[in-house]
């Protein structure tokens, strides 16, 4: 149920504050955006989140929100993770819902003098073995809860992402104060970034092993040159001799380092195909 919001989110105070905001392109639609915010207590507040996400949702953007354990609004409407309609949560608060490991709601709820309905997942977090808290504006007919805990797993690999542009793809600082070379540059880091990405999946689906990006993105200097010199050459078989080496050297030096550890993370399962509610 997707729902538009008239003022600032209800659940903001001035014992919250900011511990993530990255956007995400979703749906492969440049102007929709998804707004990953992440809260923490007993920091400086910075309160601007409940307008960005204001702001996300009247331009037509969407968020996700981990929001804090203390809010205890009253329960609507309530799902299980196959869609079955929990009837004897209705009209209760928050707090007396009970998530035992690897379940969760997808939940409607409502405060008592803010208007409006929202969208809130409650899931069982294993890091902190307690019940974590979402709450989003996604719609649910398109949107299923495993769905909002994939894209909020994911949270990471966004992360990741900017530190790989920055760190060897070098989008840092521009000695420059004109906007159309600063935007090339921009454009220049990220085919940089999407060329590795390409050579990464294509060895991982290839050798059928599990690719760190960030092994590839580090070792660039050692092949990228080589393997555009040979794509200017244009011929075929020294291209197909340089994806071969290059190919080679990545299975072996690229694999990611601890498979044991990385299985339980949600990334490695979606590559793998084995996803677990754990892994949020």
């Amino acid at each position: 149920m997707s729902v538009t919001h008239s003022e600032p989110l209800p659940f903001f105070h001035k014992n919250l504050d900011i511990h993530l905001t990255k956007f995400y392109e979703v749906l492969n639609r440049p102007a929709i955006f998804l707004t990953i915010v992440e809260l923490t207590t007993g920091c400086t507040p910075k309160c601007m989140t409940s307008a960005e996400c204001y702001q996300a949702d009247r331009h037509g953007g969407y968020y996700i929100i981990r929001t804090s354990a203390a809010i205890n609004p009253t329960i609507e409407q309530a799902f299980e993770t196959q869609g079955r309609q929990v009837k004897r949560l209705q009209g209760k608060g928050l707090k007396g819902l009970n998530t035992a490991r690897d379940t969760a709601y997808d939940l409607t709820v409502r405060w008592q003098y803010k208007p409006g309905s929202y969208r809130l997942i409650a899931f069982w977090d294993r890091k902190t073995k307690k019940t974590g808290y979402l709450i989003t504006h996604l719609s649910r007919d398109t949107f299923s809860l495993n769905k909002i805990l994939e894209l909020y797993g994911l949270r990471w690999q966004i992360e990741l992402f900017f530190k790989e542009l920055k760190s060897f793809c070098h989008l840092k600082t521009f000695n420059t104060q004109d906007k159309d070379i600063a935007q090339s540059l921009v454009w220049a880091s990220m085919l940089s970034l999407l060329l590795k990405r390409l050579v990464a999946w294509s060895v991982a689906c290839h050798y059928q092993v599990v690719i760190s990006t960030q092994k590839v993105a580090a070792s660039g200097s050692l092949w990228v040159s080589e393997l555009l010199h040979a794509l200017l050459e244009e011929n075929d078989k020294t291209l197909r001799q340089t994806l071969k080496r290059i190919g080679q050297f990545l299975a072996v030096n690229a694999r990611r380092a601890n498979i044991k550890r990385d299985k339980d993370t949600l990334f490695v399962q979606l590559l793998t195909g084995k996803k677990s509610a754990a892994a949020i």
